[in-house]
């Protein structure tokens, strides 16, 4: 099971409540200072899978600029269980909020997909006295 229905996603809401955008796809770069972030918080260990992490990373990203389940979430990144896990551990270990800011994604990047809420439905009516004619 990849998650609990209804469970809302504690990254997600991150963003939506700092505005912190989700950047684009890091170049070379840019993946250099986000490696260099998680150097400060993990050990060599997180680094050595059979995953690569950057594509990892590249999913993480996909998935929150589309509002994507991790059961909706396409193979092309790679299983998605190995990604949640490391996105949910970069997340409790205070990771993702600097790895965002290596990226400059306050400025960069888009707004992480929220949807829509539909407006409050009311329904009103009065009932008749169907004698009264």
């Amino acid at each position: 099971m990849l998650g609990k229905p209804g469970v809302r996603c504690a990254v997600s809401e991150w963003h939506w409540t700092t505005g912190t955008k989700v950047p684009p796809d890091p170049d070379d770069e840019q993946w250099e200072e986000v490696l260099e972030v998680l150097r400060s918080y993990f050990t060599k260990r997180h680094f050595t899978s059979k995953y690569d992490i950057r594509i990892q990373f590249e999913g993480m990203l996909h998935r929150l600029r589309h509002g994507l389940s991790w059961t909706d979430m396409p193979l092309t990144w790679g299983p998605v269980n190995p990604i949640r896990e490391r996105h949910l551990s970069w997340w409790q270990k205070g990771a993702w909020p600097e790895v965002m800011k290596a990226l400059d994604a306050g400025i960069d990047g888009v707004g992480a997909y929220q949807r829509p809420v539909l407006p409050q439905f009311t329904v009103t009516g009065q009932f008749r006295d169907r004698g009264a004619r």
